[in-house]
């Protein structure tokens, strides 16, 4: 059985959910990590909150654990309109941006066997989404390896969001 615990944006309470609570679509197993998005709507009047539900899970049988930094400034979330240009970065993503790989403070984090993180991003917080269109977005983000050399990517599966007049 795989345990949630769901990060709320802005909130930083947690809360353990269910495995069946639990997206199906995932990205490929790396170092033991698994990324799963998900959009809270798959379609979004322009100007709405597009809320992108992010899992990271432990597929093993041991503890796996990472250094954190903030979510936000963790993943790496790419979003691209329905011709496959990127879409522009609002103020608040372009510091995001500018500012990763600084960090003035880590936090060890655990996830034990079977269990995974959600959090839940704020996508036009950090990209602007002003017209109506199709965009893609897939999520990113470094994992050590299990050897304890360096870090390796961990990517999600893509989804798309639909926003209209």
């Amino acid at each position: 059985m795989i345990m949630v615990v769901l990060i709320l944006a802005g909130t930083g309470r947690a809360i353990v959910s269910k495995e069946s609570q639990l997206q199906t679509e995932r990205g490929r197993v790396v170092e033991g990590f698994q990324l799963a998005a998900r959009l809270e709507e798959q379609e979004v009047h322009a100007g709405e909150p597009i809320h992108l539900i992010v899992s990271l899970m432990n597929t093993t049988k041991s503890n796996l654990y990472f250094a954190d930094a903030g979510y936000e400034k963790d993943f790496t979330i790419d979003v691209e309109s329905n011709s496959g240009q990127p879409v522009e970065l609002t103020e608040y993503g372009r510091r995001l941006v500018k500012n990763r790989g600084t960090s003035f403070g880590r936090v060890g984090v655990r996830i034990r066997p079977g269990e995974a993180l959600q959090y839940d991003l704020l996508l036009n917080k950090i990209y602007v989404i002003p017209s109506p269109g199709v965009y893609t977005v897939t999520v990113s983000r470094d994992v050590p390896k299990r050897n304890g050399k360096g870090l390796a990517r961990v990517t999600s599966n893509k989804v798309t969001v639909v926003v209209t007049q």
